[in-house]
């Protein structure tokens, strides 16, 4: 089972970090396994759940990620 098969089961849906972000253009599996996760090298500016996580680190921590 999956990473995110797994979490659904138990009910718990936690913000998802990853690193390798570049590999899940190496398989179609691998992108879908990674919906809702963020990668930590790479920021996209229209990624709400990304953006939504570096508003809430910037209001718990008064600066903002870049």
């Amino acid at each position: 089972m999956r990473i995110n098969g797994a979490l659904e089961a138990v009910g718990w849906d936690p913000p998802r970090w990853t690193t390798g972000w570049e590999n899940r253009l190496l398989n179609d599996q691998i992108f879908r396994d990674l919906q809702g996760w963020i990668g930590i090298e790479h920021s996209d500016e229209e990624n709400r759940v990304g953006q939504a996580a570096l508003d809430r680190l910037e209001a718990q921590f008064a600066r903002r990620l870049e």
